[in-house]
C-alpha cells in the first residue's frame, strides 16, 4: 500500500519543466527521517524535477529521498537511487583504491 501511495505522490508531483527549486521542499527533503518520510519524497521529487539545483544538488537531493525511501522500507526504489548517487566511475575508482 505505502509504495502505491509514494508512487502517486511522485506522479503528482510531476510539473511544469520549468519549475524551479523552493526552500520548503528543499527543507522537507532533509526531513526524511522525520514522521512523514512520503512527504520528504514528494518534495525531494520535485527538487528532482526542477531545472536548477542552486538550492539542492540533484544528487544530494537524490541521496535524502533514498534515506527517505529506507524509512518506508521501499528497498528496491532506496536502492535505485543509491546507485544513482554513487555512478559507476566513481564507484570504480573508490573499488581501485581499496585494491592499493
Amino acid at each position: 500500500m505505502r509504495s502505491c501511495l509514494v508512487l502517486v505522490l511522485a506522479i503528482a508531483a510531476c510539473d511544469s519543466p520549468g519549475k524551479k527549486q523552493t526552500a520548503a521542499d528543499r527543507d522537507r527533503c532533509q526531513q526524511y527521517h522525520a514522521l512523514d518520510a512520503v512527504a520528504a519524497v514528494g518534495a525531494c521529487t520535485r527538487l528532482l524535477q526542477a531545472n536548477d539545483d542552486r538550492l539542492v544538488r540533484h544528487d544530494v537531493a537524490r541521496y535524502w529521498r533514498a534515506l527517505a525511501f529506507m524509512e518506508l522500507q521501499e528497498w528496491e526504489e532506496a536502492k535505485a537511487d543509491f546507485r544513482k548517487v554513487l555512478n559507476p566511475g566513481v564507484a570504480g575508482r573508490i573499488r581501485h583504491i581499496e585494491e592499493l
